[in-house]
C-alpha cells in the first residue's frame, strides 16, 4: 500500500486497520479486537498484548501501557539504534506524525536498547512521537517481533 493510499483511507479508521507494510506488523491498539496482517503472535482478532514501557522523554516519567492508548490508533514501531532500515522508517513515520496527529493516530517506538545509547541518538535525531525503552525485551516477546525494524 503506498503512503497517499494509507493517508487516504486513514479518515475510515475507527478501532480496525489492516496494512501491508515490508517491515511487519501494524497494531492498533483500542478496545476492539485488532487484525494482524503478518506473525504469529498474538492470534489474528485477538487484543494487543499488555505492556509497561518506560518513557525516554523526561516530560512525564510515568510508564506508558496499552491502557494509554486505549480508544485511538497506535503504531508502535520495534526499531534499534544500529539498525540501517530503521532510521528509513524513522523518517517515513516523522511524516505520518505530522500528518495524522491532529487525527488520533499515535505513535509509539520501542527500542530494547539502554537508555543513554537511546538519549544520545535521539539528541542527534530527534523524533515527534514517543519514545519508549523495554530494557528486558519483554515487549518484543509479547508481540512476537523478529527483528528490526517491525511495525
Amino acid at each position: 500500500m503506498s503512503f497517499g493510499t494509507f493517508m487516504k483511507s486513514i479518515n475510515d479508521i475507527v478501532f480496525e486497520l489492516k496494512i501491508s507494510t515490508a517491515w511487519g506488523l501494524l497494531w492498533v491498539l483500542a478496545s476492539q479486537p485488532l487484525s494482524v496482517v503478518r506473525g504469529d503472535t498474538p492470534e489474528v482478532g485477538s487484543i494487543a498484548p499488555d505492556f509497561t514501557a518506560a518513557p525516554l522523554d523526561s516530560q512525564d516519567h510515568s510508564p506508558i501501557t496499552r491502557e494509554s492508548f486505549k480508544g485511538n490508533v497506535t503504531i508502535l514501531e520495534f526499531w534499534a539504534t544500529w539498525c540501517g532500515p530503521c532510521r528509513s522508517v524513522a523518517k517515513d513515520l516523522l511524516e505520518l506524525d505530522a500528518h495524522l496527529a491532529k487525527d488520533g493516530v499515535r505513535i509509539l517506538a520501542i527500542t530494547d536498547e539502554n537508555r543513554d545509547l537511546v538519549t544520545e541518538y535521539i539528541r542527534k535525531h530527534p523524533v515527534t512521537y514517543r519514545v519508549a525503552l523495554d530494557p528486558n525485551g519483554q515487549i518484543h516477546t509479547a508481540f512476537g517481533v523478529r527483528g528490526r525494524p517491525t511495525s
